[in-house]
């Protein structure tokens, strides 16, 4: 689909924090697109279930583009955050 449709249909399932949202926005960081990829990692940090969380963990660690793995990162460490409150 059309990157900006893509990034909006991350952000929608993001919206809606199940398990179920996982698998599609695990397969999204996959995409070209880094707007889609982007979306997918906040969308994965709202979801924020052990499956979002192990989806970003390897984002973070093993994805090809060095500024996804950041971001990825970076959401960690905003649940991480989040969590210690």
């Amino acid at each position: 689909p059309d990157p900006a449709v893509a990034a909006a249909a991350a952000a929608a399932l993001g919206a809606a924090p199940r398990d179920a949202s996982v698998g599609p926005l695990a397969k999204a960081l996959n995409r070209t697109e880094q707007n889609v990829r982007y979306a997918s990692i906040r969308a994965l940090g709202r979801v924020a279930t052990p499956a979002a969380r192990e989806a970003l963990g390897s984002a973070a660690d093993s994805h090809p583009d060095a500024a996804t793995r950041r971001r990825a990162r970076a959401e960690l460490r905003k649940l991480a955050h989040a969590g210690s409150r």
